[in-house]
């Protein structure tokens, strides 16, 4: 054993995730609004159990709530600007292939 590679599984998951992005995989841009829709969909369930909790009196804490509140906020802005990408009939978003 002359040739010695050093442990490094961060090194290599970051290589395989520039390649996922580099390499333009339709899957990403398949399940990319998918992910941002169930994200928003499940921080909007989240935000309104937190206020149920709190009208049941069963807790006090809504400051989660808030986190949620942010988390679609974004999720939705992120939504928007990759939906408005999208034209009828454009490929714009589309890797070249």
């Amino acid at each position: 054993m002359d040739h010695y590679e050093p442990l490094d599984p961060l090194g290599k998951i970051q290589h395989f995730n520039d390649e996922l992005i580099t390499m333009n995989y339709l899957v990403g841009y398949i399940f990319a609004p998918i992910i941002l829709v169930f994200t928003i969909i499940l921080a909007i369930a989240l935000v309104a159990m937190v206020f149920m909790l709190k009208i049941k009196n069963i807790s006090d804490d809504t400051s989660v709530a808030a986190i949620f509140i942010i988390l679609a906020i974004i999720s939705s802005i992120f939504l928007f600007m990759y939906l408005s990408k999208i034209k009828k009939g454009n490929k714009a978003t589309m890797p070249d292939k």
